[in-house]
């Protein structure tokens, strides 16, 4: 019986054991190479399964089954239903969104497993007989759980709570334990899914909202469309989040007007004239707000020779607030991340996922942490992105690190990069010339 195994990741590599006659699909590389090593070379082929051509080198024509076991929902939906146009008798799917599976279904594909509901059945039968449906919560930082005893989770939920995954552990249901971003907390329903359980789960997603206001600097027209509308375009995806406009003219932009009534966005305009309120200064001169982001053209502010003498820096320094260089990539269909492996490296990254999940966007994390094996922190990146079919994929970095994001910057197809001015292992001048040079939007953090 031959057998395409479409994803090498554990699930495709456990499968294969019990298979004489079988052949995986990797997209990356390092893996599939790592692969060939512990099933063999012929066992294993690079390619997108989404692709006709790869396919039929991985023997689709006289294939008896295709397994579609990526992390990704849509790209399993795809594959499908391309192994299906091609004649293979058995198709079967993987889909870690329960939601998803009526989408599946409705596309033609017949046989979908659910590992969400597979564990959930299990946790019917053997542990609560009077339970419905198993609910899960990614706890986000500064989300409304961010701290929350687990007994006033279950009393806010009238619900009952099973536990929390931290990290790689599953904590038992103790009432006394804090809640802590980055947590999975499981409940279970009696009776179906309560009002007050769909409640919190509606409320906790406003948790996801990486920022509560965009202040945006247009120091001249050349920058309205730029600025103006990459700005309004993120704030209507983040749930029509205040704007503040400052603009040197009495009256804002008849653009950014038209487009704020468009997307239904709040703006409230500052008009720039003189004084300390000249350029970019008025910015450093006012309250932010927790969670503000600052949007400014790219022009002036990046070009000065040093960049400790600009008024990017003086932001970048002024209470951790991050500033997002415009060059009007909208809308959002692909963001690199950079991680250093610092903290504030992984803040950026869940920030940056959070903007992804309201965008549509897929999230590609650089690694050049240089820490081994799994990390921990982007685990729980890429589960919430499963949890809500966005793609989160970690990269690996192939030699040197500036080089690597380089190449990546100049050929990746990005939309943004998001990365900390005090990154390590890339070379200031290479990093201040991707800034102030490349054709990406920037999101910078000191």
């Amino acid at each position: 019986m031959r057998t395409i195994i479409v994803g090498g990741g554990r699930i495709g590599k456990f499968i294969s054991k019990d298979l004489d006659d079988f052949v995986i699909i990797e997209k990356e590389r390092i893996r599939a190479e790592n692969l060939a090593r512990e099933v063999g070379e012929e066992h294993v082929i690079v390619g997108d399964g989404e692709d006709p051509q790869v396919l039929e080198k991985a023997g689709a024509k006289h294939a008896d089954a295709l397994l579609a076991i990526t992390n990704q929902d849509r790209t399993n939906l795809k594959v499908a239903l391309a192994a299906k146009a091609m004649g293979i008798p058995r198709v079967i799917a993987r889909c870690d969104d329960p939601a998803y599976i009526d989408t599946m279904h409705s596309e033609g594909v017949e046989s979908v497993i659910c590992p969400a509901q597979t564990a959930s059945r299990m946790i019917h039968s053997t542990l609560f007989h009077d339970v419905q449906e198993i609910a899960s919560i990614h706890v986000t930082k500064g989300s409304l759980l961010d701290g929350t005893r687990l007994g006033d989770v279950g009393s806010l939920a009238k619900t009952r709570v099973l536990g929390v995954i931290r990290k790689n552990d599953v904590l038992k249901p103790d009432p006394d334990l804090a809640v802590k971003s980055g947590d999975e907390v499981l409940l279970c329903s009696l009776g179906g899914m309560s009002p007050e359980l769909r409640q919190l789960m509606a409320r906790e997603t406003t948790g996801l909202l990486p920022f509560s206001e965009i202040v945006v600097m247009i120091g001249d027209e050349a920058m309205i469309e730029t600025v103006g509308d990459e700005s309004l375009y993120l704030a209507a995806h983040l749930g029509k989040i205040p704007v503040e406009v400052h603009y040197p003219a009495d009256e804002p932009p008849q653009r950014l007007q038209d487009l704020a009534q468009i997307w239904g966005v709040p703006v409230e305009h500052f008009s720039m004239k003189s004084g300390v309120e000249t350029g970019f200064t008025c910015i450093l001169f006012r309250k932010m707000q927790k969670n503000s982001l600052v949007a400014v053209g790219p022009g002036e502010i990046t070009n000065k020779r040093s960049f400790k003498q600009c008024d990017l820096m003086k932001m970048l320094e002024r209470d951790k607030v991050p500033v997002l260089i415009c060059r009007r990539k909208i809308p959002y269909t692909k963001i690199l991340a950079v991680y250093d492996g610092s903290e504030d490296s992984m803040d950026l990254a869940e920030a940056v996922l959070k903007i992804a999940l309201h965008t549509g966007s897929s999230l590609h994390i650089l690694d050049i942490s240089e820490q081994e094996g799994n990390i921990l922190d982007l685990e729980h990146l890429k589960r919430l992105g499963r949890s809500r079919d966005i793609e989160v994929k970690q990269l690996s970095i192939e030699g040197n690190p500036t080089l690597d994001l380089v190449a990546l910057v100049t050929g990746g197809g990005y939309s943004m990069l998001a990365i900390r001015w005090s990154c390590s292992n890339v070379r200031k001048d290479i990093l201040r010339k991707v800034i102030a040079d490349s054709a990406l939007s920037v999101l910078l953090v000191r």
